[in-house]
């Protein structure tokens, strides 16, 4: 199964007996209610690295779970620059 949102495959390498199995060892190990604080702290955490991680794991779990968010979410910007901002890259390799 695909989820239209964002493409991904969610039935890649699990069946659907896993799928179930998945679903509910997800129930017994992490409830609604941890999830939603560990949303909550993940948002707190703008500037920590990993939040993103953490964020896409429980979307991931939820998808698995089958509760689905309306409507797909954008990935935040790692920089907010102002709008009449251009950026480049400059890649040189270094001898030494």
């Amino acid at each position: 199964m695909t989820r239209p949102e964002d493409g991904i495959d969610t039935t890649e390498d699990l069946d659907k007996e896993q799928r179930a199995l998945f679903a509910k060892l997800i129930g017994e190990k992490m409830s609604l209610e941890e999830r939603a604080q560990q949303l909550v702290d993940l948002a707190k955490l703008t500037s920590d690295k990993t939040a993103g991680v953490g964020l896409r794991a429980i979307q991931e779990i939820n998808a698995i779970v089958g509760i689905h968010d309306p409507k797909p979410q954008e990935t935040p910007s790692l920089f907010k620059f102002p709008d009449d901002t251009s950026v480049s890259i400059h890649v040189e390799k270094v001898v030494k």
